[in-house]
């Protein structure tokens, strides 16, 4: 058969749609790859922990000798500058994939199977009462892809939806953990955790028994609904809400009343329960640990420039409302002609108050590379150690406590340069950067 005899010869040009098609299937096959050779560099990196964890112990070291994963999670957060945890998180699943789904974890890095829907399968593993079941899950998982996926296309196709359904029919073919096991198991894992969002607006929430916070749910919303009976005030329901969270959290608002007595808007004395209501001036718990960094022209309203509250910038009309509120105590961090901090010291192991304020101030998070730890929950770390190394701004770095740890772990080199960069060195050789927290300043942007 001549070139011109060949099959595709009249078959005319290819579509363009079609081409952009296998373009797009192809880049997401090179990405699904290049996820699985993460995790296994991930592999690779805590195999080098673990040796030098036993190095460590070998030596009879035990007060910094953080596990392989701990250390895994923070040479590779910071070289990523994403959270040590969700290192550890994809750490975990590469191992569970590797040990109970060797050929899903295969596809994977073939670039079938992107990781994300890898991991449904190790999920409902996970939630088999009996581990000597999970070869018989994964040998059903498998029967299913050999009748439903297409081992000549480049991708999988399978939904994740798809394969959810799957991975959970099959599943109930075997023995559940109890519900008691799967929450206790559930229940260690809960956290409050803090989202800074735009224009000076955060969201606090936490996880734990739903019963709890169900009834934490109800009982905000009887307090807020009497609240919201007073005349004078026009905050709708959704608001009261949220402003009577903070207000009791905070102890600006106590509550004497009970559900019961908010359900039948009596109390058993007779009378109305907001009598119980007690509102404080001052917040009876709060600690005011809360930094606010500010052009002074921007308090004076003289200027519109944003402010840094706890290393997160906040417009100018929230740093002025902050600045109003009568109960603050603003403190004027001195700095040199060139914006840097004065040195202050003293001769004592533990800062000063004035120290504290400019460290804090200065580094807003935790100084380790990829840390969003605020600095007023940090610990004063002597970057020389004490008494060798003053307690002064210049020698004092933020670092919370499980960086401050691996700071003094055996093989760690840390300094701090000159422009203020913060350089770690890990035992291993890589090396970690951090630069110093920007600082508002009064500065046209078009400069």
């Amino acid at each position: 058969m001549t070139a011109t005899d060949s099959p595709d010869s009249h078959a005319g040009p290819e579509p363009p749609g079609a081409a952009i098609s296998r373009a797009v299937v192809a880049a997401q096959v090179t990405r699904n790859k290049a996820h699985a050779q993460q995790l296994d560099l991930y592999a690779e990196m805590h195999t080098l922990c673990e040796r030098d964890h036993q190095a460590r112990r070998a030596a009879g070291v035990s007060r910094f000798n953080p596990t392989p994963a701990d250390e895994t999670g923070i040479e590779m957060g910071g070289v990523l500058g994403v959270s040590e945890y969700r290192v550890k998180l994809d750490l975990h699943l590469r191992e569970r994939l590797v040990e109970w789904f060797p050929l899903m974890w295969q596809r994977c890095q073939a670039g079938r199977l992107d990781v994300a829907r890898a991991r449904i399968f190790v999920e409902a593993a996970e939630q088999l009462a009996d581990e000597a079941d999970i070869p018989l899950f994964a040998a059903s998982l498998e029967a299913y892809f050999d009748k439903y996926d297409d081992p000549d296309a480049d991708l999988c196709t399978l939904t994740y939806d798809r394969l959810s359904r799957a991975a959970r029919y099959r599943r109930m073919k075997f023995t559940q953990k109890s519900p008691d096991t799967t929450f206790a198991e559930a229940f260690k894992k809960r956290q409050v955790w803090l989202r800074i969002e735009d224009n000076g607006i955060a969201a606090l929430g936490t996880t734990g028994a739903a019963h709890e916070l169900q009834a934490c749910d109800y009982r905000l919303t009887l307090i807020a609904k009497k609240r919201c009976e007073d005349p004078d005030d026009d905050r709708t329901l959704a608001q009261m809400r949220a402003d009577t969270f903070v207000d009791l959290l905070l102890g600006r608002l106590t509550v004497g009343a009970t559900d019961a007595d908010l359900e039948d808007d009596v109390t058993p004395d007779g009378e109305d329960p907001a009598d119980t209501f007690e509102a404080h001036e001052v917040g009876a718990f709060a600690r005011p640990i809360i930094n606010l960094t500010v052009p002074v022209t921007t308090v004076m309203g003289v200027s519109d420039e944003p402010g840094m509250l706890g290393g997160e910038p906040i417009p100018a009309d929230l740093a002025r409302l902050i600045a109003a509120d009568k109960n603050a105590t603003w403190y004027r961090l001195l700095t040199d002609p060139a914006g840097d901090f004065v040195d202050l010291s003293t001769t004592s192991y533990s800062p000063t108050a004035p120290i504290w304020r400019h460290v804090t101030a200065r580094d807003q998070l935790c100084v380790w590379p990829g840390c969003r730890r605020p600095a007023a929950r940090t610990e004063k770390d002597h970057r020389v150690p004490y008494p060798d190394g003053p307690t002064s701004i210049i020698n004092l770095d933020d670092l919370c406590k499980p960086h401050h740890r691996a700071k003094h772990t055996l093989g760690y080199q840390v300094r701090r340069e000159p422009n203020g960069d913060y350089v770690i060195t890990t035992p291993r050789g890589t090396s970690l950067r951090s630069r110093p927290a920007e600082q508002p300043c009064d500065e046209d942007p078009a400069a």
